[in-house]
């Protein structure tokens, strides 16, 4: 071979390296235009699917999907190649072909809490367009999710077309193609190693750059929008210092109730600046319940400005305390110290001790330890799945071995196990107020209303069966009667 370029000829005599510069064109633009194809046509099935209001609409529309999707991507690649002409454009179409059922599911799954959430029936009452709830509301809310998938897409478009092109599907033997370089001159490896290193070596690089694009823009979108969630000014940071009776009406007090007898709200110093005197009966903002909780001088910073400054409080086992505050106070960072969390950017000090261990962004609590129930219960739950199967999963997970999750006699075996987590489920429903009939539980959860889900939230963290129950603001979307059983 004629050494005479950067990395020599092939086996006929043509330069590696022009043959490696024009080759990176096609199968670039294939696997580019064909991700591009997939989205054009799959995210707005999912869309549709996602959007409808009936459900024959969305059977419509993803059931041929599935048995597209259930066929091996390469078997339909080259079935489909074998019956069409040869070409880009029809590598192109086969290529989008397999990858729109992942593409509409992806879309679907992700649209689905948006498009049948408060902010979209909000929406649809005050008469907006079809358009400005579909794209307005729902694509902004999922760019996110369709934008990382892109370029998982991507690679999957790049190993079929280079899948193809190695196979001579769609592409010609004698193309400048990297896939058919790799394949053309694999057999003089040894005698010419470039013609086939260099054009491998430049699709593992493309797939892996493109990925970290895709994960740089990602994360500086995140960047610019992180901002603490309950950032307060200066007046509002709470401070070290000694609760005074006349202070009492312009701050707050941190309100202990006993599992039994009620007992007298106690004051702790500090606390949560302009929250609620004791005087005025309002439901507790958020509960920390039955565990032992021990935190001492917890603070918390975030772009140089202070959350909380020393607040301590302890709770015994079966007890109850509510952290009363206006919003902003610094309430859900108090509290998701006990998960050892802290929002972006958010700098927590102090020391914080659950269940006799010392919790913190580093040693977080052991699994099962601390349960928590979101201020927006829709975060917590999978929008995807049927809420009696998410129950039930749970309810067997955390019940406690050789016995029901109710504490009746062991289960045995797997029906017995099935059965247990069933009446541990149905136990726990009536508990929360919740129906435990078959009709209720195999809806999703956007099918509830958000009071029935902030419950439904309940219900796993009492399956769960925690030491320490975090809720943060558990009775926003309840009843007064409700919210009165809830308290």
């Amino acid at each position: 071979f004629d050494p005479g370029g950067v990395f020599g000829t092939d086996f006929v005599g043509r330069d590696v390296l022009r043959q490696v510069l024009l080759g990176g064109c096609s199968v670039v633009g294939v696997a580019l235009a064909a991700t591009a194809l997939a989205y054009l046509l799959g995210a707005p099935l999912g869309l549709l699917a996602a959007l409808a209001r009936r459900r024959w609409v969305d059977e419509l529309v993803m059931r041929p999907l599935d048995l597209l999707l259930a066929v091996p991507s390469l078997i339909l690649l080259i079935l489909l190649a074998a019956t069409a002409p040869r070409g880009p454009a029809t590598l192109v179409g086969i290529v989008a072909l397999i990858g729109l059922p992942e593409v509409a599911r992806i879309s679907r799954a992700a649209a689905l809490p948006l498009a049948h959430g408060p902010a979209m029936e909000a929406m649809r009452l005050y008469r907006e367009t079809w358009w400005r709830r579909a794209v307005g509301h729902v694509v902004t809310g999922i760019r996110r999710v369709l934008l990382a998938d892109a370029g998982v897409r991507f690679i999957g478009a790049l190993y079929l077309v280079a899948t193809a092109s190695f196979l001579g599907i769609g592409v010609a033997p004698d193309a400048a193609d990297w896939a058919v370089m790799v394949d053309r001159n694999r057999g003089g490896l040894l005698l010419q190693p470039w013609s086939v290193l260099v054009p491998a070596a430049l699709l593992v690089a493309l797939a892996v750059g493109v990925n970290l694009v895709a994960d740089h823009l990602l994360a500086v979108r995140r960047d610019d929008e992180a901002r603490p969630d309950d950032v307060v000014g200066p007046d509002d940071v709470v401070r070290d210092d000694v609760v005074r009776p006349d202070d009492e009406a312009r701050r707050g007090v941190v309100s202990r109730v006993a599992a039994g007898p009620r007992v007298p709200a106690a004051r702790a110093a500090p606390h949560d600046a302009d929250a609620l005197p004791t005087g005025q009966h309002q439901p507790p903002a958020s509960t920390v319940a039955v565990g032992e909780v021990r935190v001492t001088d917890l603070g918390a910073e975030a772009a140089g400005r202070r959350l909380l400054a020393g607040v301590s409080f302890t709770v015994a086992a079966g007890e109850v305390l509510a952290l009363v505050g206006r919003s902003g106070s610094g309430k859900t960072t108090a509290g998701r110290a006990l998960l050892g969390e802290a929002g972006p950017g958010v700098r927590i000090t102090g020391r914080v001790e659950v269940a006799g261990r010392t919790v913190s962004p580093a040693t977080p609590p052991s699994p099962g330890t601390v349960g928590y129930v979101p201020q927006q219960p829709s975060a917590a739950l999978n929008p995807v799945r049927r809420i009696g199967a998410v129950l039930r999963e749970v309810a067997s997970r955390h019940a406690r071995p050789g016995r029901q999750a109710t504490g009746g006699p062991p289960a045995r075996g797997a029906g017995g196990r099935r059965a247990a987590a069933r009446r541990a489920v149905a136990d726990v429903l009536a508990r929360v107020d919740l129906p435990g009939d078959r009709e209720f539980l195999r809806r999703f959860p956007h099918q509830l209303s958000g009071g029935q889900q902030q419950r439904l939230v309940i219900a796993h963290a009492l399956l769960a069966r925690a030491r320490v129950l975090f809720a943060d603001e558990p009775t926003t979307g309840q009843d007064s009667l409700t919210r009165r059983d809830v308290a």
